[in-house]
């Protein structure tokens, strides 16, 4: 099945084409565009020269320009600053050869970033996959998801954190109090 986007209108043929495009069963329609130009795609990568080419090449079909506002940051930095401007993100996915299940449902703070940077098996920011986050609060959302709970499971070579249970609150302004 071809992954593609539907180039929406909101009209009845946008609407019919993408209704055929999904009932042919040979397209799987991701996104819906609006009728807009862009000139560019914002990318999160960091400094793998691998990712930039793709990002690159992608962008080079579509004749835009890729946006790479964090490309050769430090890894401290980095987390750093996506602290300081507001986020709050936690540990819900790691390999388990690299790291301990404990990590799962640990917040992003300056202790988790002390306690990652003494393991020298991994990146920092978790680039080649090592551990992945899932971002509850920040400067880009209304609204803030409370993560009460949450269960263990192990996977083929992964723990996963799968969130149980979770609540939709209003902005929580400081961060660091508990």
């Amino acid at each position: 099945m071809s992954k593609v986007v539907v180039s929406w209108s909101g009209g009845k043929e946008s609407s019919f084409a993408c209704y055929k495009a999904i009932n042919s069963k040979r397209f799987e329609v991701l996104f819906l565009l609006n009728m807009i130009t862009i000139n560019g795609i914002v990318f999160g990568d960091i400094d793998i020269q691998e990712h930039r080419n793709w990002d690159e090449r992608v962008c080079n079909e579509l004749r835009v320009e890729p946006i790479l506002p964090l490309w050769g940051q430090s890894r401290t930095t980095l987390l750093e600053n996506f602290i300081n401007a507001g986020f709050e993100a936690f540990v819900v996915t790691l390999k388990a050869n690299l790291l301990s299940e404990k990590l799962l449902g640990r917040r992003i703070d300056k202790n988790l970033i002390k306690e990652l940077s003494k393991n020298s098996n991994i990146d920092l920011c978790g680039e080649a996959g090592e551990y992945h986050t899932f971002v509850t609060n920040g400067p880009l959302f209304k609204k803030r998801i409370k993560l009460i709970n949450g269960q263990k499971i192990l996977k083929d070579g992964y723990w996963f954190w799968n969130i149980t249970k979770y609540e939709i609150c209003k902005k929580w302004y400081d961060l660091h109090e508990k």
